[in-house]
Order: C-alpha cells, then sequence, then structure tokens
C-alpha cells in the first residue's frame, strides 16, 4: 500500500481567555480516591479563574460544547475516564474542541501516550500552559475512536466483559470472559480490502485483524510500532492464522518485535479500509476497549480530527510543530 507524505501539522498555545471548562466524567471508572480528583481540579482551575461545568452524559456535553465553542469561551474538555470515554468525548463534540484527559480509566493507553496523569496539578498545568495538537482519530461506521480497531478473538474477550459489566471494569473481570473465549472460539476469517494511492484494491484474509491509528496497546504491546497519529494513514496489522496455539506463538513474536518478518502477518497503510467476515458469519469488532459492533464496517482514517491538550514537550516528542 502506497504511502504519501503528510504535510507538517502545527501547535497552537491554549486560549488562556476562554474561561469555560466542560467535562464528562465516567462515574463507573476509578476508584473513590481517585474520584476525588475531580473535586480538586474544579477547585484548581477555579483558583486559576476557570469554570468548570461536569456534563451530566455525553448528550448534554456536546449541546454544551458546541455554545462554548461558538460563544469563543470553550478553554477544553476535560475527559475524566478511561479510553472509553475519551470516545464519547470524540463522538458528541465538535472537531476542533480542545481535549484533555483525566485518566481514571483500568489502562488508560492514550493518557499514558500523551504524559497525561491523574492529579489536579497536570490538568492546571495542561490548561494554562500546554498546547493544542491536531492529531488523527479514526471512525468505524459512525463511531470515533482514538486508537485502534479490531475484529476476531479480543474482541469477542471485549464483548462478553462488557455484557457481564457492572462499575468498574479491572483486569481481573476479563479472567473469565477470556477461558469462556479460549474453550469456544472457532476463529473466523476476516477479509479486508484497503483503497491505496492509486486506486488498486489490495485485499488480504486473516483469523486476527488490527488496524492501529496510535501506536499504544493494552500491555504495551507494538502491533503497529510505527504508527503515527499525524500521517493520515492507518496501519494495518493481520495474522491468519486461527487457533489459540497460533496467537501464542503471534504473541511471542510481537513481543519480539519480529511479528512483521512471518509470512503469515500481513502489514500495511491507507487512509480506508472495508472489512467484513470472509464467509458471512457474525464477527464482533471492538473500538478502543469497548464494543462496536458486528463486521461489516468500513475503517477510515479522520485527519486532525483530535485537537489534544499536552505539553510543548510532548507536542515535540509527536513531531508536530510549535508556532
Amino acid at each position: 500500500m502506497t504511502v504519501t507524505e503528510a504535510a507538517p501539522r502545527t501547535a497552537r498555545p491554549i486560549d488562556t481567555a476562554a474561561t469555560q471548562v466542560l467535562m464528562l466524567v465516567n462515574r463507573k471508572a476509578g476508584a473513590g480516591r481517585r474520584r476525588a480528583v475531580v473535586d480538586q481540579v474544579i477547585e484548581r482551575l477555579a483558583e486559576l479563574g476557570m469554570t468548570t461545568t461536569v456534563a451530566g452524559g455525553p448528550a448534554e456535553l456536546g449541546g454544551l460544547a458546541a455554545a462554548a465553542k461558538e460563544s469563543g469561551d470553550l478553554r477544553a474538555v476535560v475527559s475524566a475516564g478511561g479510553d472509553g470515554t475519551i470516545s464519547a468525548v470524540l463522538n458528541h463534540t465538535p472537531p476542533g474542541t480542545p481535549l484533555a484527559i483525566l485518566p481514571m480509566g483500568t489502562e488508560n493507553l492514550l493518557a499514558k501516550y500523551l504524559g497525561h496523569r491523574c492529579t489536579a496539578k497536570s490538568v492546571a498545568e495542561l490548561l494554562t500552559t500546554g498546547v493544542v495538537v491536531p492529531m488523527d482519530a479514526a471512525v468505524a461506521g459512525d463511531k470515533v475512536f482514538a486508537i485502534l480497531f479490531s475484529a476476531g478473538f479480543d474482541a469477542e474477550v471485549v464483548r462478553r466483559v462488557h455484557e457481564r459489566r457492572d462499575g468498574n471494569i479491572t483486569h481481573l473481570a476479563y479472567a473469565g470472559p477470556l477461558m469462556q473465549t479460549i474453550g469456544g472460539y472457532d476463529y473466523p476469517k476476516v477479509t479486508v480490502t484497503a483503497l491505496d494511492a492509486v486506486g488498486n484494491k489490495i485485499a488480504t484474509t486473516g483469523c486476527w485483524t488490527f488496524v492501529v491509528n496510535l501506536p499504544c496497546y493494552a500491555l504495551g504491546l507494538p502491533l503497529a510500532p510505527h504508527a503515527v497519529g499525524t500521517d493520515g494513514l492507518l496501519d494495518l496489522c493481520q495474522l491468519k492464522r486461527g487457533s489459540f496455539t497460533a496467537g501464542l506463538w503471534y504473541l511471542w513474536h510481537v513481543v519480539r518485535r519480529s511479528h512483521h518478518q512471518l509470512k503469515s502477518v500481513h502489514t500495511g497503510h491507507s487512509d480506508r479500509f472495508l472489512i467484513e467476515a470472509a464467509d458471512g458469519s457474525e464477527v464482533p469488532f471492538q473500538i478502543d476497549g469497548d464494543p462496536g459492533g458486528v463486521l461489516p464496517v468500513e475503517v477510515s482514517s479522520l485527519p486532525g480530527r483530535m485537537q489534544l491538550v499536552v505539553t510543548p514537550k510532548v507536542a515535540t516528542r509527536l513531531g508536530v510543530e510549535s508556532r
């Protein structure tokens, strides 16, 4: 698949003249100690002259964000939760909305990637001296996500976990669904069709399918270590063999960063993929650790869709120039 060179991205200083901060809090995420940080953040921002409004839900957040953005008084939206909360923010706020993270989930993959911490001091620093960087997001069907799409074994585990969810999800919550899936999963084949830069269709079929926007995945597994969020492209990693034993074999190679050398692994780049079950069976997919639906689905890059508030040092690491 052809890779085209993207134009350089530019960071902008956060608008310190704007005083309104909106927050979406996932009340199911995090322990009580972490949830207490929400109040500390609100108090600290008030000391700095900012007014924080906690939205009652994603839909209410969308209305508040649209109005504040139109008035020019929106400093940022703070996502207080895990990666699923970030997805909710992305799906309910207008493009161009500055987004900061108060990580309160189980994995907090995007927050770790950006260096965000679960402290009032960290959020205050971001909203006073941070910069806003335009990073790519992606969309599966009509659902925007930040990090990763997958179809196959892990998506089935995610589906089972969320069917049983009652409150905060811990790592232990995956144990039962994981064992159930190991015992009964039949590894249906999935076909991925991409359109490259000159219009040639490229298709590949396998049993484990990952489409990566940002190189941060659970347990730090480097499925697509060279993925970046500023090139307008998504990285495909598809593993062709379907069995639990094959999965362990692939895992060993992924940890060693040698999986891309295997003949049964297909990797590539595109800005758009069509992903469908090869035999028409019902195959679930997940996005950023939450159930997304069942195949078929089209996954596309959304260049510059995420406006992330980060420190100037992180912006430099991400390869984004400052004004």
